[in-house]
């Protein structure tokens, strides 16, 4: 009798733990799993959707309706969708990307002309709710062929800098170019070579044995294939001529201030920037500006109106910006002169940072009463211009085009406006008299443009709706979920250690002991300002993936100080704090120097299908400057968006293995050395590719995939099934008492 109490007991309270932590689970999608790049000559591409809670069903959608497993195109697997693509006549045929994009993504926007299906997108559900994950994105890699060309001469006197042009073909990702002259190979920047992201090779300081035939190739690294140019580009050097007193005296003083000079002086382009130049924000890029004259010239850079950015680097002539910021936009001209007191001849380009949409204030969950007012908003940066839309529990919502204003049903109002035309945009939800029944759920904006996309949520609950109830039902049922809910291990991060970035920015460094507790879903970073009054903690806006262990916090003043703590947020959406920092002053002139050197990456071998290990070699500074360690910079050679981060807290390290990375996927990677002053400058960049996945290889030899005809259901607990367990737990309890209690009075005497 005592056992079967007990037991109806746990039962009792284990039904109304699992209802409790169910409802007040956060509904997530996680987005590392649904953007793939892949070979042209691959006929299908699997992504996974990855869901928490686990109890979520999970579903997929096609331009808002859900794909069954009765389309062709598709095959449904659990969480898996595998997409069957058309066949392609060749690389570019039948949807490629316009010629000149940098990025080939399909299904981020709904193109017949450069995807073949539509917007697809992985669906999760628990009981009402609906949240949908960011569009799936498939990046094809190819490379095409060189458009056929004329074999080209160019003549350069002796001492002057030749430029071999070369336009590489429409590659994914981009190609790199090498040249071959007279047997020789030129495949990187050394010496008086410099090889550019355009295609073109410069050649300092020429000389008469420079002249030959070069031909250029593009190399695609991910698909680990050349393409060689249909032309030749002869290379003619002729001496250098000798000028008189009087010619140079001519020249310094008759120089024109346009695009061209006196024939005397022959001071002339023979490279100029393009009148446009458009760039990821986060990437760099080098502007190319070269002179030709007969005596000693020199090229100076300014921007129209504004200072040059900080982090930019003369390279012989050229101009090279690091990291560059949506702030670095604006007209850059290149001035080239004999001397300071001679005219000048100029040229300029105008540089146009774009964007990756990102949400800058994310929406935040809302409790309302039947009848009020819903107003949400969302807040954007993007350059190209977004596409905006609003969604309710996985259905959109009427939008309005270009700024009108639409009525949804007499009570729901939803328009766009462009605030400024600084790339900012915001979208505005307004709803009158809401109610339960048609406004309770999860609302998302979508913002998307030819880069890619991003997403916000919240959740709409109304407190008075039996539905939105959190608890059980009796206070007593409620004590004892809280005390299970106290006995799950929530381990918190680590204290974080805190080092000088720059003047406004810090380097925040922490770990997450490995643990039997709940799984973690993201960390937040919070700082508290100790020199201001009634400072509070502030939180940093992104999450991080619980793999991340270093973030770069900006935004800071400089002579202020401050402490930093990380908070994880765990799989039941509970939430700990970590211990705070020391108390941290962000100095602006730190009393040591920060690295002047960093790290030169010998080797970046792939481990397997989810690692690459780098190999580097670090000089020491001379200046007295100790370095904490490095810094790891990756991201996918496809991907325009930021780097993820690897901390390497020991200055003795000269190896790091990368994981958690993609499948046959190429990386870029770059590195900087650190210390509590600050970062030195970037490493060159180093590219590689992850091995292939031996279950896809496997698949692959085994033969197309057979259809599941039985789609597996994740079976979602509601209110009335609740009820359900509790009646089934009271009556094994009761049977199980019954059984104890009869033989116990079988035995017991008979009482007259």
């Amino acid at each position: 009798m005592q056992y079967s109490f007990i037991l109806f007991i746990f039962v009792l309270t284990s039904a109304s733990y699992v209802r409790c932590s169910r409802k007040s689970a956060r509904l997530h999608i996680s987005g590392e799993h649904l953007s793939r790049m892949i070979s042209h000559t691959e006929s299908k591409v699997t992504f996974r959707c990855v869901a928490l809670p686990n109890s979520a069903a999970v579903d997929w959608v096609l331009n808002g309706q859900r794909i069954g497993h009765g389309d062709p195109r598709f095959l449904i697997e659990h969480n898996k969708i595998t997409i069957k693509l058309p066949a392609r006549s060749s690389p570019e045929s039948p949807y490629s990307d316009h010629e000149d994009s940098s990025y080939r993504s399909y299904f981020v926007e709904r193109s017949e002309s450069s995807h073949p299906f539509g917007v697809i997108q992985c669906r999760a559900k628990i009981g009402h709710l609906i949240l949908l994950s960011e569009p799936v994105k498939l990046i094809v890699a190819v490379i095409n062929d060189f458009v056929p060309q004329k074999n080209l001469t160019i003549t350069v006197h002796e001492g002057n800098t030749a430029v071999i042009p070369c336009k590489p073909p429409h590659s994914v990702p981009i190609a790199f170019t090498e040249f071959i002259v007279n047997d020789t190979l030129i495949n990187k920047s050394k010496g008086r070579y410099l090889l550019f992201g355009s295609g073109n090779l410069h050649i300092r300081n020429v000389k008469i044995s420079d002249s030959g035939f070069y031909r250029c190739i593009a190399f695609n690294p991910f698909l680990n294939e050349k393409r060689n140019a249909t032309r030749y580009v002869k290379l003619d050097i002729l001496p250098a001529p000798r000028l008189s007193n009087e010619q140079i005296w001519n020249n310094a003083n008759h120089a024109s201030e346009k695009d061209s000079a006196p024939a005397e002086s022959n001071l002339k382009f023979s490279m100029k920037p393009q009148p446009l130049t458009q760039v990821v924000m986060g990437a760099n890029v080098t502007l190319e500006c070269v002179i030709e004259s007969i005596q000693p010239a020199s090229i100076k850079w300014h921007r129209v109106e504004q200072p040059l950015p900080q982090h930019n680097q003369p390279l012989y002539g050229n101009l090279e910006l690091f990291e560059l910021k949506e702030e670095d936009s604006g007209e850059y001209v290149c001035e080239a002169s004999l001397d300071e007191n001679s005219l000048r001849i100029k040229t300029s380009t105008i540089l146009d940072v774009q964007i990756i949409p990102r949400i800058m204030r994310k929406l935040e969950n809302i409790k309302l009463a039947e009848g009020s007012e819903l107003y949400l908003e969302c807040n954007i940066k993007a350059n190209p211009k977004p596409k905006i839309s609003w969604f309710l529990n996985g259905e959109p919502l009427k939008s309005s085009e270009n700024g009108t204003r639409i009525e949804d049903s007499g009570n729901s109002v939803l328009y766009n406006s462009d605030l400024s035309s600084s790339n900012f945009y915001q979208s505005k939800l307004r709803i009158r008299n809401v109610h339960y029944r048609d406004h309770a759920g999860i609302y998302q904006c979508f913002a998307s443009n030819a880069l890619g996309s991003a997403s916000s949520s919240a959740r709409i609950k109304f407190p008075d709706s039996r539905l939105n109830n959190q608890g059980t039902n009796s206070s007593s049922k409620g004590k004892k979920n809280k005390k299970r809910v106290q006995e799950i291990k929530l381990i918190p991060p680590s204290r974080p250690h805190v080092s000088r970035h720059d003047e406004s920015s810090v380097i925040i460094r922490w770990s997450a002991p490995s643990n039997d507790g709940l799984p973690i879903q993201f960390f937040k970073i919070q700082y508290f300002e100790l020199d201001q009054e009634d400072s509070d903690w502030q939180t940093v806006g992104e999450d991080l993936s619980p793999n991340t262990d270093f973030y770069f916090v900006p935004n800071l003043k400089a002579g202020s100080s401050y402490k930093f703590r990380i908070v994880a947020v765990y799989s039941n959406n509970d939430n700990r704090d970590g211990p705070s920092s020391e108390r941290f002053t962000l100095l602006k002139n730190p009393p040591i120097q920060k690295p002047l050197s960093a790290p030169k990456i010998i080797h970046a071998l792939p481990e397997s299908p989810s690692s690459i290990r780098l190999s580097w070699i670090y000089d020491k500074d001379q200046s007295n400057s100790p370095t904490r360690g490095f810094i790891i910079f990756y991201r996918a050679v496809s991907y325009a968006g930021d780097y993820s981060l690897v901390a390497v807290p020991d200055s003795l390290s000269n190896y790091h293995s990368v994981t958690n990375l993609s499948s046959s996927t190429a990386y870029e990677f770059k590195m900087q050395s650190f210390n509590d002053a600050g970062v030195s400058e970037f490493s060159t960049i180093i590219q590689n590719k992850t091995d292939p996945d031996p279950d896809r290889a496997k698949t692959k030899e085994k033969g197309p995939i057979e259809e599941n005809p039985i789609y597996p259901e994740i079976n979602i607990v509601e209110d009335s099934e609740y009820k359900l367990y509790l009646i089934v737990a009271l009556g094994v309890s009761l049977s199980l008492l019954a059984r104890t209690l009869i033989p116990l009075a079988s035995r017991a005497p008979f009482a007259s």
